[in-house]
């Protein structure tokens, strides 16, 4: 039980160090705890479901275009490639 209120601790404490260089600038210590406890609110809120942006996915085949994906995209292999060399 220990372990673990200690790892919640460290966690909380490297939290608001980021906060502090976040909002380092607004200059009013009080204003810099505000603006603290609302963005940990914030991301701590059960209510709020974490974001993660959608993969892009090719019009043509609808595959991921991402090559760490597996089965990605090779429509651009297939389009005409188009040769700006000098002659």
């Amino acid at each position: 039980m220990g372990l673990l209120s200690e790892q919640c601790i460290e966690s909380t404490h490297a939290d608001y160090n980021r906060y502090d260089r976040i909002y380092a600038s607004t200059g009013n210590k009080l204003k810099l705890l505000e603006y603290s406890m609302k963005q940990n609110l914030l991301e701590h809120d059960a209510r709020i479901a974490p974001f993660t942006p959608t993969k892009r996915r090719c019009s043509i085949c609808n595959k991921y275009i991402s090559k760490s994906i597996i089965d990605h995209c090779n429509c651009t292999k297939l389009l005409p490639q188009t040769n700006n060399s000098p002659p």
